[in-house]
């Protein structure tokens, strides 16, 4: 038995994140013996019970179903590099159902997992996710007698056999499982849920503010690409009057501060640039006083050179490896425009072979970014693959960096 990890979904951008956080802080409040109030978000007792179940998290997300896709892959490569994960309950019954992509479309029409979930309602309540029938205000009265018949059509025998078939519970009886999710997921006949009543708003944003003082803080490297490519037009066509003249490298300050908005003062970011070599630029420190170095950095950023990919991976790798920390998160972010230069396919496997986590008992996760379209992307994603992490790519649309950037520091 390994050490017990942990993963979930961030509660600023995620429902499920939330619905995590809930579970969490109402537990926290079961074992004080205390309602779950703004009050009690705020307790001592609470906060110290929500931050140990913190300290087991690997990653946060912030799309459950793409996590279920990336834990698919993982099971057919081998272990999943988790023991558990926070998701609703509909999900887990589409995995072990073949469906890894949340597509209930796709039901028994993929692979079913060599390791189906186990799955485990907490006994101090569960959270009951709702989907309401709501009919606006605005609507005129053709439209409310249409918005009828359709409600009664959706609570028909037929109708609610099908979302049984999709993995939800029975309106009737939400606190017991219905036999689909008895068969796919070993849930007893007879076991009944504790539902959680939802926290007022007041209690829900008391919990999404002190999340960032109760999370696993994070300890990352942030690798940009400045080869004399990163100069050319982000959008060579132009199509978008917004980059009309504008180089890759000029979008990339705006995207890094908007990732760094994500962190807390105390996770720690450096940052190195490579083209011709690689060199460190700012010192992996606490980000409350590292944010106006690094910005600073980024907007100062020259290029010029070739694109030494593969030997700046690998030893971004080798100093993080080497100040592991093991109270963070710690993970290196790649951004790279272009392919190594000079082709070095002997070089490539090498790294691939070094930074791969079932050749080292560390698991450092490498989240790449390939931007604009002449971007390695098989390789970068290969680097992200081996590594237990994802690839993301700003290609055909290189004004979504800045959302890019976001979706990668959420997982921190």
């Amino acid at each position: 038995m390994g050490e017990f990890t942990l993963a979930r979904d961030n509660p600023q951008l995620s429902s499920s994140g939330l619905g995590a956080s809930v579970a969490s802080f109402h537990a926290g409040a079961v074992a004080k013996g205390v309602p779950l109030t703004d009050a009690a978000v705020r307790d001592a007792e609470v906060l110290k019970f929500v931050r140990g179940v913190e300290s087991s998290v690997t990653r946060y997300g912030n799309d459950a179903t793409r996590f279920m896709a990336e834990l698919a892959a993982d099971d057919r490569r081998g272990t999943p590099p988790i023991s558990a994960i926070v998701v609703q309950e509909e999900l887990a019954y589409l995995y072990n159902r073949g469906a890894t992509s949340g597509d209930p479309a796709a039901l028994d029409s993929g692979t079913a997992p060599n390791r189906p979930f186990s799955v485990i309602h907490p006994r101090e309540g569960t959270l009951v996710f709702d989907h309401p029938f709501v009919v606006l205000a605005s609507a005129t009265q053709d439209q409310r007698d249409a918005a009828e018949d359709f409600r009664r059509f959706l609570a028909e025998d037929d109708q609610r056999a099908l979302f049984r078939k999709a993995g939800f519970r029975d309106a009737d009886a939400p606190d017991r499982p219905t036999s689909e999710l008895r068969d796919a997921l070993g849930v007893p006949a007879d076991s009944a849920i504790r539902v959680i009543t939802p926290p007022s708003p007041k209690t829900l944003e008391a919990m999404v503010d002190a999340w960032g003082a109760t999370r696993r803080h994070a300890r990352v490297l942030l690798v940009l690409d400045v080869s004399g490519s990163m100069s050319r037009p982000a959008d060579p066509d132009a199509v978008s009057t917004e980059l009309a003249g504008k180089s890759k490298v000029s979008l990339l300050p705006g995207a890094v501060q908007r990732a760094l908005e994500l962190l807390s003062p105390r996770d720690e970011v450096g940052l190195w640039t490579f083209s011709t070599g690689h060199r460190e630029v700012v010192p992996i420190r606490e980000l409350g006083g590292n944010r106006d170095a690094l910005l600073t950095a980024v907007e100062q950023l020259r290029t010029s050179g070739e694109t030494d990919l593969y030997k700046t991976v690998d030893a971004a790798h080798a100093a993080m490896v080497d100040g592991l920390d093991g109270e963070r998160i710690n993970a290196i972010v790649v951004l790279s425009d272009g392919a190594n230069t000079p082709a070095d396919e002997k070089g490539k496997r090498a790294m691939l072979e070094r930074v791969d986590v079932d050749n080292s008992e560390l698991a450092l996760p490498i989240f790449t970014i390939s931007f604009g379209v002449d971007a390695d992307r098989a390789t970068m994603n290969d680097i992200a693959r081996a590594t237990d992490a994802l690839h993301y790519a700003a290609v055909d649309d290189p004004e979504n960096i800045d959302e890019v950037f976001a979706s990668v520091f959420s997982h921190f």
